[in-house]
């Protein structure tokens, strides 16, 4: 399986000498930090006893607290230690700053590499090197995955005021496509894609999509250029002005369209 849940049992033997050293020095320091109960002891026989002040906590309360709270410190130096060596093992995608993976294999939602279905399948958010899906920044094939009734949101890249530069916008894609030719980066207008079918991150960088305003029936190609968190598209707000032929999408700040995955032409 290809889920984080997966990788715990593989990465608990590697976390068990990380969860030895932090919870020992945890519990260094706690007991060189531990309060020191006074001892009483009797006064010499015919000698007025000197009164001590009593200790705010009971030798035995004092016990149980440090005893509760090395066992909080314990738990959490484990689960630190869990979760930094699961994070240490996803090593592309987004999740490891749009790193590809080595020898061709796919890129799984979850940034590992490997070459199941799990992994390289589009319609299960695959990020690169995807069956199917083509190599990021390509843009050439059509794929002819589609979605329906899909929210589209805009974002402000305007890119003629911003030279057609992906880097200048801080597009996702710029790693891949900041250098393609003029021509290419203005052949269609701009969009974020997130959506629920197709391929995701690098693979998806280039590639173009017929968007369809469901409302109106307006439509426009658009290329993939960046990420989004949407659920769908964030289009570049001159696309979504020119779907939005009735101006609802205006008024409610969103549109709900369907899009489909067509041949660049490039």
């Amino acid at each position: 399986f290809d889920s984080p849940l997966y990788y715990i049992t593989s990465t608990l033997s590697v976390s068990l000498p990380c969860f030895y050293f932090s919870t020992s020095s945890a519990l260094t320091e706690l007991h060189s930090q531990s309060p020191t109960i006074p001892s009483i002891s009797s006064p010499p026989i015919n000698q007025t006893p000197t009164q001590h002040p009593k200790p705010h906590l009971h030798p035995q309360s004092l016990k149980k607290k440090m005893e509760r709270l090395n066992v909080v410190v314990v738990r959490s130096a484990l689960l630190l230690c869990l979760f930094a060596t699961l994070a240490s093992g996803q090593n592309c995608g987004r999740q490891a700053g749009g790193r590809t993976c080595a020898n061709n294999q796919c890129c799984s939602q979850w940034g590992f590499c490997g070459t199941t279905d799990d992994h390289c399948n589009p319609a299960k958010n695959c990020q690169s090197n995807c069956r199917g899906g083509g190599g990021g920044g390509g843009g050439g094939g059509g794929g002819g995955e589609s979605a329906t009734n899909v929210r589209s949101t805009y974002h402000l890249y305007n890119p003629e005021q911003n030279g057609w530069s992906l880097t200048a916008v801080s597009a996702y894609c710029s790693t891949w496509d900041a250098n393609k030719p003029l021509a290419w980066r203005r052949k269609y207008g701009w969009t974020a894609f997130c959506g629920p079918v197709g391929p995701r991150g690098q693979a998806s960088c280039g590639r173009c999509l017929r968007v369809t305003n469901r409302g109106t029936g307006a439509a426009e190609t658009v290329r993939i250029v960046d990420q989004c968190s949407n659920g769908g598209l964030d289009l570049d707000v001159g696309v979504f002005r020119r779907i939005d032929t009735d101006g609802r999408g205006n008024a409610q700040g969103h549109l709900m369209v369907d899009y489909q995955f067509v041949n660049c032409g490039d």
